[in-house]
């Protein structure tokens, strides 16, 4: 349809530079004067012009043509205008050096074709039946071309029909110019729909597990702001810990490899992650992904139950129907890891730190171990250290920066004292400014098992989310579960962040409010 309209547009174009009218004493009556000297210097074959003045050609009748096609063919070689005939030209001298010159040259030519005689003026070698008064070459030298010189006279059906011509020309590239802007914006949006599709299908049509490779999801890469989205941040699934607070059966000892010997089984865990899983699945505006904020198993490396509580977890979030990110936990490589564990978490659940990119927004994920505790890896750690500082450069195209690790920085307040449910100051407040610096607006944590957080800066909020699975305190959810932590549990659930271009909000339902008519904008 472009390539059509652009050929129409040059046709008629062609056309109505043989049909245009110029005539008189320097007056330019065409609106296209460049056209026309376009013309001649195409016709002439001419050098640049020594001189730019004006010359008045009339030529009239049927005789028209013959008599233009033989100067020119005389003077410039082989070249038959078929479209000059019967109007008048007020051209530029190309390469003579007066008008003078020109209008002598133009009389030799006609006389040595017969066609004048000796002034000029008339043609007597043609019959009256051929000729008459009115058929005649009138020529203005240099000194008549004046503003007193006298106009032209054209008969009036040669104005109307120049006029018509005219209108008609402006119509046609009007209609060729609208119909290249609208084939450029139906192009235009095409290709934005198209673009559009690829994004959704980027997103939305990779469900499941998330496998970071390279410290990047290549799944997850888009770098457009694509208007308005929502998506799941969860934490603490720990497949386990609600079973073994209820049997009051002795945690595993990481630094020991001792296990109890009483069967501990997750069924509780399991189930509310089946819930989560249903309700997204059943949504029709669904979200751009989940993430789940470390501690996905309860059991440490080099426990017993470790194998089947993984295989459990990836067994009951395999039928998500959008991604899902894992962030890494002190369950899941160790308080203390070592680069055996953080290799074996890596096989199973990909790479403990990396970055990755939804709908112009920047997401990042940490390995809040090695803030914690690296004694027994500290390659690793320099080397999580290295890459972070390179992720945090600024980004042009991030219209938000948002972080996720599992242990919080701090719970309530950014000076308050450590625990074991915050990092050390010293690493807290280097964390910290290295994120504000860097634009970080949201860091989104877990560890807890209870909702906490607070701000750090004017512009960079920690929230804390309470786990999906065992509640810190005594949870009445579960019947008989009385824990040594003396605050009341919380209510399991998830975080709902939406994000629009100008801010971010988030809200914690909790699992027992998660219906199918849940309003989410």
């Amino acid at each position: 349809m472009l390539s059509f309209s652009i050929v129409i547009a040059f046709l008629f174009i062609y056309r109505s530079l043989s049909h245009f009218e110029v005539a008189g004493s320097g007056e330019v009556k065409s609106a296209f004067p460049r056209f026309i000297t376009a013309i001649i210097q195409i016709v002439d074959r001419s050098p640049s012009p020594l001189s730019i003045k004006t010359l008045n050609i009339v030529i009239h009748n049927e005789l028209s043509n013959r008599l233009l096609t033989s100067v020119l063919t005389r003077y410039h070689g082989e070249c038959t205008p078929q479209a000059f005939r019967c109007f008048s030209f007020e051209v530029d001298v190309l390469y003579y050096r007066s008008l003078s010159e020109l209008h002598l040259a133009l009389i030799k030519a006609f006389k040595a074709s017969r066609y004048l005689d000796q002034n000029g003026i008339y043609f007597p070698t043609y019959a009256p039946s051929n000729f008459d008064d009115d058929d005649h070459i009138e020529f203005y030298s240099d000194d008549k071309i004046t503003k007193s010189s006298p106009q032209m006279k054209i008969p009036m059906h040669q104005h109307q029909e120049n006029k018509a011509s005219l209108a008609l020309y402006i119509v046609l590239v009007m209609v060729a110019i609208l119909s290249f802007a609208l084939t450029t914006a139906v192009t235009v949006i095409f290709c934005y729909r198209i673009r559009k599709l690829n994004r959704d299908v980027l997103c939305q049509n990779t469900p499941g597990m998330q496998i970071a490779r390279d410290r990047v999801i290549s799944q997850l890469n888009d770098r457009d702001w694509d208007g308005p989205f929502w998506f799941v941040v969860g934490a603490d699934t720990q497949l386990g810990l609600i079973d073994k607070q209820v049997s009051n059966k002795p945690p595993f000892n990481s630094n020991t490899g001792t296990a109890s010997n009483s069967v501990i089984s997750w069924q509780e865990e399991l189930s509310r992650i089946s819930k989560c899983v249903n309700w997204i699945n059943s949504r029709k505006n669904k979200p751009k992904f989940v993430i789940v904020c470390g501690d996905l198993i309860d059991a440490f490396p080099n426990d017993p139950q470790r194998s089947q509580q993984i295989s459990d977890w990836k067994a009951h979030f395999s039928s998500i129907s959008v991604p899902l990110i894992c962030v890494c936990g002190n369950h899941d490589i160790g308080n203390s890891p070592t680069p055996a564990a953080i290799g074996e978490y890596i096989r199973e659940f990909g790479e403990d730190y990396f970055q990755f990119w939804v709908s112009g927004t920047k997401h990042i994920v940490l390995n809040s171990q090695f803030f914690a505790d690296s004694s027994r890896c500290p390659e690793e750690s320099k080397s999580h250290d290295h890459w972070l500082d390179e992720t945090l450069q600024p980004d042009r195209c991030a219209v938000h920066t948002i972080a996720y690790q599992h242990i919080a920085p701090f719970l309530r307040a950014r000076d308050e004292p450590h625990q074991y449910f915050n990092l050390q100051v010293q690493s807290r407040e280097k964390l910290l400014t290295k994120l504000s610096r860097a634009g970080v607006s949201k860091l989104f944590c877990g560890h807890y098992h209870q909702n906490a957080g607070g701000w750090a800066t004017s512009d960079l909020e920690v929230v804390v989310t309470t786990a999906i699975g065992c509640q810190l305190g005594n949870d009445s959810n579960v019947p008989g579960l009385e824990t040594s932590w003396s605050k009341p549990a919380g209510s399991p659930g998830i975080r709902i962040v939406q994000v629009s271009r100008s801010s971010i909000s988030h809200n914690f339902i909790k699992l027992s409010n998660l219906t199918d008519d849940l309003e989410i904008c």
